[in-house]
């Protein structure tokens, strides 16, 4: 009888199983970082990683006031733009507005004043944004200082008394308060003196910021109204869509997720009136997962990655 070779040599084994303890250690990984919230948070999306630009967060300090006052130097809002008739040019304002990533946003602010972000630039010089932008961008300087942060999705109460902006704000870990603080990092001299905020901009009470869960829940259970929450223009847009849009975007982002409120989803997108009864389930689940807490993290990460009407 013939004798049979293998045609692996012994260097092949040793490659295989090597590869083998490689993919072990890359599931655990993966594994571990799932589950460890705080982990979980300190490091980038995709969407909040400053990729070649990241030179630009040299000197960033760890403080959140710091932080805060880094993103309002190299940022100006859409809406003190036009309160203040400041003369942008229409292509920089739109180049700002179109920036869905922080990699992006780097770019622009880089093209506009090369140096450092710990460098306050002239108004002229910044990058015009959204509440969005300075979320994403306030998240992602606290990521790099291993801060866990995350980006929430809602609608504010300090703007106007009844009518409620879609809003976007920045929560991070106070490891010695043992609890999410939210900030607002676009609250500026601009925003106070024209709305009065009614407390620190560093550390939002539950009050004042409302998230898309908690707006869902609300309206689905009679207690608000949906026309109530929505946007301004030449008048005011608000329902269901408003609130529909907010929660998908807000899970989204508690999912390291951050998209811009124009960008949506295949539920988001759908609209109100075409939701079925399975769209109810799924977002009444997602709202009940959204309140965050720690304790359902592993929970919230396994219902998103299991529905895929979640997924961009």
């Amino acid at each position: 009888m013939k004798k049979k070779y293998s045609l692996w040599t012994s260097a092949d084994y040793l490659k295989f199983s090597l590869l083998i303890i490689l993919c072990l250690n890359c599931s655990s990984n993966e594994i571990s970082e799932s589950n460890n919230i705080f982990e979980y948070y300190s490091t980038q999306s995709k969407y909040t990683d400053p990729g070649k630009y990241v030179h630009l967060y040299d000197g960033i300090p760890a403080k959140i006031d710091d932080i805060v006052s880094i993103v309002q130097g190299v940022l100006v809002h859409l809406a003190q733009v036009e309160e203040q008739h400041l003369p942008f040019p229409k292509n920089q304002i739109d180049r700002g507005l179109g920036c869905s990533s922080v990699k992006k946003m780097l770019r622009n602010i880089s093209k506009l004043d090369n140096r450092n972000l710990v460098f306050k630039r002239p108004i002229k010089k910044r990058s015009v944004g959204i509440c969005t932008h300075f979320a994403m961008l306030t998240c992602s300087l606290l990521r790099h200082n291993n801060i866990p942060a995350r980006c929430r999705g809602g609608f504010e109460t300090y703007f106007s008394s009844n009518k409620h902006h879609d809003h976007w704000i920045c929560e991070y870990w106070n490891s010695e308060e043992n609890r999410w603080v939210r900030i607002d990092p676009e609250v500026n001299d601009f925003f106070n003196n024209k709305f009065s905020v009614p407390a620190s901009n560093l550390d939002l009470p539950d009050s004042v910021f409302k998230s898309g869960a908690q707006v869902w829940k609300e309206c689905r259970n009679g207690e608000a109204d949906p026309t109530h929450f929505g946007i301004s223009g030449d008048h005011w847009y608000g329902g269901w869509d408003f609130v529909v849009n907010e929660i998908v975007l807000d899970f989204l982002a508690l999912n390291k997720i951050e998209l811009l409120p124009w960008d949506g989803n295949k539920l988001s997108e759908k609209g109100y009136d075409k939701l079925n009864r399975n769209d109810f389930i799924l977002l009444d689940k997602a709202a009940k997962f959204s309140k965050a807490d720690n304790e359902n993290f592993k929970k919230m990460r396994s219902f998103y990655k299991t529905n895929k009407k979640f997924h961009k």
